[in-house]
């Protein structure tokens, strides 16, 4: 991306995601084909996303599924697999969406604010979205960026 650019191409988002889950996990973010990345949402998965403002202005959003939600919080707090509430996963969820927006941030003109994270269940599929689908593990995700209108 050049510092004129004023979007986020597809190549960053898959060297900040995976440089994300290799920070947090170890664990190496595998980029899936294409045809796999606006995934049907799955029963009870979390979207996490951050809004960006300023010079550019958009939503940079995570989807994952409960278990993989589940494993990125016992494995980012340590924590024992049976004592992993839903506050605990939905706060990774959004801290996940936060290093990977804020990554992102930096690479945009400045002035650009990033908001806290917001985590919902379940969220439409957006025309217009950058999607990536990636595998981490035996598990999927895709993130998505979309600039506002």
């Amino acid at each position: 991306m050049t510092e004129q650019n004023t979007s986020i191409e597809l190549e960053s988002v898959i060297e900040v995601t995976q440089a994300v889950c290799e920070c947090l996990l170890g664990d190496f973010a595998e980029p899936r084909p294409p045809s796999e990345s606006h995934a049907p949402p799955s029963e009870g998965e979390l979207v996490a996303w951050v809004s960006i403002t300023g010079a550019w202005s958009g939503d940079v959003k995570i989807r994952l599924s409960p278990e993989l939600a589940r494993r990125l919080a016992r494995e980012i707090l340590q924590i024992d697999p049976d004592s992993t509430d839903d506050a605990g996963v939905r706060d990774v969820a959004g801290e996940v969406a936060n290093m990977i927006g804020g990554n992102l941030k930096a690479l945009l003109p400045e002035p650009c604010r990033l908001s806290l994270p917001k985590v919902t269940k379940e969220s439409p599929v957006v025309e217009g979205e950058l999607t990536q689908a990636f595998s981490l593990g035996a598990d999927t995700f895709e993130v998505s960026v979309k600039a506002a209108a």
